[in-house]
């Protein structure tokens, strides 16, 4: 069981998404991302809770929405292949772990998966 998720500091967090959180709490943080247009990302997580979500909204409307409990880790990743929020997930008894991806640059893309652990 996870007892708490592990995190780059805030500021890493304002550096990377180029802003203050919307929101801003000792535990809980909400972070929002213009994609250009109608379309923005936000992606919100409690360290207390081990919980994350990415949330996609386009005219006020939610397209897409991954939330996840149980998240182990939280990295900020700047490679080739853009600048990504990644979550690593793992459960207690299970051989698996479980990550998702939230991709800001150079598109906007959630993705998730499962590796043998």
């Amino acid at each position: 069981m996870v007892l708490y998720t592990k995190a780059p500091d805030i500021y890493e967090f304002v550096g990377f998404f180029e802003q203050e959180p919307v929101r801003c709490e000792e535990v809980e943080f909400e972070f929002r991302y213009g994609c250009g247009g109608d379309l923005e990302l936000v992606f919100s997580f409690n360290l207390a809770q081990t919980s994350v979500q990415a949330v996609l909204v386009s005219r006020g409307n939610t397209i897409a929405c991954v939330c996840k409990e149980s998240v182990s880790e939280i990295k900020l990743s700047y490679d080739r292949d853009g600048f990504r929020v990644i979550t690593m997930l793992s459960y207690e008894n299970s051989e698996f772990k479980e990550s998702f991806a939230v991709t800001l640059d150079p598109l906007v893309s959630i993705n998730y998966g499962q590796i043998r652990g």
